[in-house]
């Protein structure tokens, strides 16, 4: 559940995301079906697509010590 957001002192609305760092940002294209399966298991988790293609790729690299080695000729 995402925590209610902060008011500005200023002007009554609502604050903007908190600060997570240095970002770079990456894009890729997903056929149809892996990205509504991405979209829903990102609602289900109550967070962005963004934020939690970040925790996944996060969690997986730190796994893993290589490349993972893909044959994607198919």
């Amino acid at each position: 559940m995402a925590a209610a957001r902060r008011k500005s002192e200023g002007t009554g609305r609502p604050q903007g995301r908190p600060y997570l760092g240095e970002r770079a940002q990456v894009a890729t294209r997903l056929p149809k079906p892996q990205a509504n399966a991405l979209k829903a298991r990102a609602a289900a988790s109550g967070l962005s697509i963004t934020d939690y293609i970040a925790a996944v790729l996060s969690e997986h690299l730190e796994r893993n010590e290589g490349p993972v080695m893909l044959d994607i000729s198919a």
